[in-house]
């Protein structure tokens, strides 16, 4: 129980889901493994990066499949978790991945990427067209991704002001909600 307890309240967990959640880490990682399959978008998400003035650090990274959902009713397809040592872990629920689309895929590993490595919160801003952000806590259609990828992107690395302090970030580990602007994870 004691080690329980000191995971629920050490290891901060950021995740794309409610606040409402008891949501304990407790694996050991290896820092900088990306899994085959997250490759191909991880590198066009460091280009993308690039093309709008951005340089992403993947030292400290892992992107792996793993178990993401706590009970039957969790949805949950993906988090990032940054560890209190400086390692960040995004990890994605494999039986989901399988039926995602390309453009979903790219999203959500964009989406979760965004968290870890840019500090980037949740958007859930609407324009008359649909959702302004990939940061949306859902997943947007495919079409609508494919529609509007290069605005998406250029909201994701140059963020709109509409998503500038609007939302906020659970820290579901101690309940906490953070702003963006106090939230402390290290880059």
């Amino acid at each position: 129980m004691r080690l329980l307890t000191f995971f629920i309240f050490t290891v901060p967990l950021l995740s794309c889901t409610t606040i409402n959640r008891n949501v304990v880490v407790v694996e050991k990682h290896t820092y900088h493994y990306i899994d085959s399959e997250f490759d191909p978008i991880i590198k066009s998400f460091v280009y993308e990066a690039g093309i709008h003035g951005h340089e992403v650090d993947l030292k400290n990274l892992s992107v792996t499949f793993g178990n993401v959902r706590i009970g039957k009713k969790d949805t949950t397809v993906g988090y990032c978790v940054k560890s209190p040592v400086g390692g960040m872990v995004i990890k994605i629920h494999k039986p989901t991945w399988g039926e995602m689309t390309v453009y979903k895929q790219e999203q959500l590993i964009f989406h979760e990427l965004a968290h870890c490595l840019m500090g980037r919160d949740h958007c859930n801003k609407e324009t008359d067209k649909g959702p302004l952000s990939i940061m949306n806590t859902h997943l947007l259609s495919s079409q609508y991704y494919k529609d509007n990828r290069e605005e998406l992107l250029d909201e994701l690395f140059n963020v709109s002001p509409e998503c500038v302090g609007n939302d906020v970030h659970a820290d579901e580990v101690n309940g906490k909600i953070c702003s963006p602007t106090d939230h402390r994870r290290p880059i």
